[in-house]
Order: structure tokens, then C-alpha cells, then sequence
């Protein structure tokens, strides 16, 4: 009984080290695409060749 509760905690332990490590990876992940100087900057030329578009079919 003793060794079953071990093996069950032994993979709890790992289990949770395993989704924190996940969602840190997903949360740097998301983060980057939206909040970082680089990711802002990407969305901006985005903006700017959706405008410049717009422009060019107006013509």
C-alpha cells in the first residue's frame, strides 16, 4: 500500500513539473507574438502593408 502511494506521488510531482513547464513555454510563446518590442514591431509592418494595399486597390 506504502509503495503504491509512493509511485502515485512520484507522478504527481512529475506530472505537475511537466504542466508548469508547458504552460511557462506557451505563456513565453504567446507573449512574444503580441507584447515584446520585436512582436509589436511586426504587427506595425503588418498595419503598413495592409494600408499600402488598400491604397494600391483604390488605384
Amino acid at each position: 500500500m506504502l509503495k503504491l502511494l509512493a509511485i502515485f506521488l512520484i507522478i504527481y510531482i512529475i506530472y505537475k513539473f511537466i504542466s508548469s513547464v508547458f504552460s511557462r513555454i506557451i505563456f513565453v510563446q504567446n507573449q512574444g507574438s503580441r507584447n515584446t518590442r520585436f512582436g509589436y514591431e511586426q504587427n506595425q509592418e503588418k498595419d503598413i502593408s495592409d494600408k499600402a494595399r488598400v491604397i494600391d486597390d483604390e488605384k
